[in-house]
């Protein structure tokens, strides 16, 4: 995986950036000054304009200019990628009902620019994900960074916390958090990136051990102090995932789900029990608690230690007058 747009380049050489609207000013690489005279567009594709020195022009004439050399000579094999996510809006692929279109994953790129830096530097966001009762120590693992203003890819993001996703070591996509409490959509992915053929954290977990999986990140991030070897599957459809479920059946000896306390939580158990086939355990938060996000480390452990049989649990809330099953 990859990252490479002209304000990031220009922060990895040195040069920081003042944010004016809808636009980054750095002092300008091509000539000295003092005061910012060099714009970029935040919006995809990124041009620059030089009020000093009058240069203008996008990445690959940036690098020509600057560095003497093709921005394939510099950047090898990222360069035609490149180009064509320059020079080509994604398009969505088409398929006919019931047809899978297998992705080709390795050729994901993610590109951020503008106002990106770590949450510690941006105190409202902080207090958020901090009020959330989320821990240093996850903050730190999960590199979580802020943003007031800043595009990724094609998608515009503003007042949001960014969450790296990762998958084979690449990443490939980011989940952006409304921090203020204001957005219409709390939580936002760019244009065009894909997450459903992967969990959050699927890196870092260990197949030898049990796997807990829960529907947020922000549930993760709750769990993740008390035991570790978790991931979120980024919503409660994952049992409609092809993706997603083909990881799952090499799990299934090891799955623990510890779902949402709603109507979709429910549904989703009995729907991955009816593809499964096979018997795996449900930890079941207090009725009072809405998901692992709003509970206590104690109340995770003790839904862990607590865990049932899918079976039994499903029974549990038919008799409950829950949900009516249709096994």
């Amino acid at each position: 995986m990859n990252v490479i747009d002209l304000p990031g380049f220009l922060k990895s050489m040195g040069f920081d950036p003042d944010l004016r609207g809808d636009e980054l000013w750095f002092c300008c690489p091509f000539h000295s000054e003092h005061n910012p005279s060099f714009s970029i567009n935040l919006e995809w594709p990124h041009k620059y304009n030089c009020f000093g020195c009058q240069s203008r022009g996008n990445i690959y004439t940036f690098v020509r200019d600057l560095m003497g050399k093709s921005f394939k000579d510099v950047f090898g094999d990222v360069a035609q990628t490149l180009h064509s996510m320059y020079w080509n809006s994604p398009k969505p692929v088409p398929k006919k009902q019931g047809q899978i279109v297998q992705e080709k994953k390795d050729n994901t790129f993610v590109f951020k620019s503008g106002d990106v830096h770590s949450i510690y530097s941006n105190p409202e966001a902080l207090d958020y994900i901090r009020g959330r009762g989320i821990k240093d120590s996850f903050i730190q693992f999960s590199n979580m960074q802020a943003t007031k203003l800043a595009w990724i890819n094609q998608s515009k993001m503003f007042n949001r916390v960014l969450i790296d996703c990762f998958f084979e070591g690449k990443l490939v996509n980011v989940e952006a958090r409304d921090y203020t409490g204001q957005a219409e959509r709390k939580v936002l992915y760019p244009y065009g990136l894909k997450k459903d053929y992967f969990f959050y954290n699927q890196d870092n977990i260990s197949l030898e051990k049990d796997i807990v999986i829960v529907e947020g990140i922000m549930d993760l991030a709750k769990v993740w102090p008390v035991y570790e070897n978790v991931v979120s599957a980024f919503g409660a459809g994952f049992a409609k995932e092809s993706g997603k479920v083909a990881i799952l059946k090499n799990w299934s000896k090891r799955i623990i789900l510890m779902p949402d306390n709603d109507a979709a939580g429910i549904m989703s158990m009995e729907g991955l029990y009816n593809i499964l086939d096979c018997e795996f355990y449900v930890a079941s938060l207090p009725e009072n608690i809405k998901d692992a996000g709003d509970a206590s480390e104690k109340e995770i452990e003790t839904a862990l230690d607590n865990r049932m049989k899918v079976t039994d649990w499903l029974y549990s809330q038919k008799n409950a007058g829950k949900k009516k099953l249709t096994w």
